[in-house]
């Protein structure tokens, strides 16, 4: 791809391809081509074959290869993934009568804050799916507990957000996403996790940080936790961005 462009960029194009008969233009635009990529690599210039080759059918059987080893490691995680967005979206209830899995949200949030001590932050971690969940429990359910800091990993909140399809967008009596709900929102994606996305411009409040993990597509999505350095990350913003808060039930 990068030869290609280097190539069709080139100002002196046109007017070399001007000066040759059309029967002769694609094979010196493919000697041109061939010879881009030999300087990245002499064993690269021997893809592009002479002109009688029928080039698009050879790119065709070339997608379809590097799509196929892009499908498969997603063919077991994508039906399941797509149908808990869509059973969670059809049963998380509305503003003032939540849904089951909502309710056991709003329940962990109040036995957490039940069983901490005075002065000791409401800290809420969250991977993938999670993070919707918490974003409209506390932006459409009024838990009545103020989460002093949340960690989104490996999730959408970004990506939903845009979608439009969060109660706070579509129901008048959710409220926004303030720092009275969450103190400070932490969300750590991928850009190698291609079912994470980013959050700053998007959420008010939100930072982002980016692990740029080098495993396997599946294995990326879960390196957050397994990964010691995520946790040293967390334990020392923790610290940082919960200092001095105090945690609270509201009325």
């Amino acid at each position: 791809m990068r030869a290609v462009w280097d190539v069709v960029g080139e100002s002196a194009l046109r007017s070399q391809l001007a000066a040759r008969a059309p029967r002769r233009q694609r094979a010196f635009v493919d000697d041109l081509v061939r010879e881009r990529l030999k300087q990245e690599d002499p064993a690269l210039g021997r893809i592009i074959r002479p002109v009688r080759t029928d080039l698009v059918a050879q790119g065709r059987k070339g997608i379809r290869r590097a799509m196929g080893g892009v499908r498969r490691p997603f063919a077991g995680i994508l039906p399941i993934f797509v149908g808990d967005i869509l059973r969670y979206l059809d049963g998380r209830g509305r503003p003032g009568s939540p849904g089951p899995i909502i309710e056991r949200v709003l329940d962990g949030l109040h036995e957490a804050a039940a069983a901490g001590v005075v002065g000791e932050p409401l800290v809420v971690l969250t991977h993938s799916m999670g993070g919707q969940l918490v974003y409209d429990t506390v932006t459409a359910f009024d838990p009545g507990v103020r989460v002093d800091f949340w960690c989104a990993s490996g999730g959408q909140v970004g990506f939903f957000v845009e979608l439009g399809v969060f109660l706070e967008a579509t129901d008048p009596d959710a409220r926004p996403f303030t720092a009275d709900t969450v103190g400070y929102f932490w969300n750590a994606w991928s850009s190698s996790d291609v079912l994470s996305f980013p959050t700053e411009g998007r959420v008010p409040g939100a930072h982002d940080s980016d692990f740029a993990y080098d495993g396997t597509l599946i294995a990326n999505h879960m390196s957050y936790l397994h990964d010691p350095a995520f946790y040293a990350t967390l334990a020392a913003k923790v610290a940082v961005h919960t200092r001095g808060r105090r945690r609270h039930m509201g009325g």
